[in-house]
Formats: C-alpha cells, structure tokens, sequence
C-alpha cells in the first residue's frame, strides 16, 4: 500500500504494526514500506508506534536474522515472532483461535501473541481511547497481564 490511501490511514492511527514473512519479497517490501513510513512520518503532527511483526518465523534463517537486522538499524521494535506453525491452521478448522486450542504445541504459540498483546495494550491508554479492563484472574503483577488462557477484552470484535 502507498500513496494517499497510505497517508490516510496512517494519519488515523496510533499504532502501526508491520508484517513480514521470510521472504526475500516481504523483506524487498519491508525496505520500500519503512522508507514510506518514515516519509509520512516527518510529515506527521504527532508521534506513532511503529512494530514489526515477524509471521510464519523460522528463527534459524537468514531471512529472520535480516528482519532483526531491519527492525534493529531502523530503530523499530519486533514486537512478536509467531513461530509458523500447523496450530494456527488446525485451530481454524476447528473453528477456534489458538487461545481456545487446548493443544499443547498452542501454548508456545499463545505466549508469543500475548507478548504482541502486550505490547498493544501500552499504547491503549496513550492513545486517549478507554482502556480494557484486566481481566480479573491476571491482576496479581503476573510477568504477562493476559497470562490466561482467554483472549484479552479489547481484541475481541
């Protein structure tokens, strides 16, 4: 996406966050889409929150160290790396989000969205929006507040 459908929503939101895969299109893509954002972003009033997201990661290949290296020289946060992963898919089919898939392989894949969920939700009160509410079982300090096994209130539809 570029151009002025690009500066339009860029200039509504608080937050941007960035996918890539480990392709070398995705990582070309990420290169020219930075160079936007970083365009738009001296033309901008106010700040913004700007996070990559790494999908499908396979964390041993040089593909995934040039996304570090992107996020890292570029001062842009990787906020998650989901793991690619046959839970997501199988979730699907099932009619569930990874959250409700009991499977086991699923809880390395929810710890790596709450830290996304995490990350999100700084921005929440920032943004001058009504923050969710904790959910009641996760307001003890735990390390991650969406430590449960249900998805947090505000990513619900």
């Amino acid at each position: 996406m570029t151009g002025n459908r690009l500066a339009e929503l860029f200039n509504r939101a608080d937050t941007v966050l960035i996918p890539v895969m480990n392709s070398v299109i995705d990582l070309n893509a990420l290169d020219a889409f930075i160079i936007e954002i970083r365009r738009l972003m001296k033309m901008g009033r106010r700040e913004k929150r700007i996070g990559l997201i790494a999908n499908r990661a396979r964390t041993n290949t040089t593909a995934y160290k040039r996304i570090r290296e992107i996020a890292e020289s570029n001062d842009i946060p990787l906020v998650a790396t989901l793991r690619d992963t046959q839970c997501y898919p199988l979730a699907m089919e099932a009619g569930m989000s990874v959250w409700d898939h009991q499977k086991s392989p699923s809880a390395k894949d929810r710890k790596q969205i709450r830290s996304l969920l995490d990350w999100i939700h700084e921005a929440v009160p920032k943004s001058g929006k009504r923050a969710a509410p904790e959910p009641e079982e996760n307001r003890s300090g735990e390390e991650s507040q969406w430590s449960g096994e249900r998805l947090p209130p505000f990513a619900m539809g």
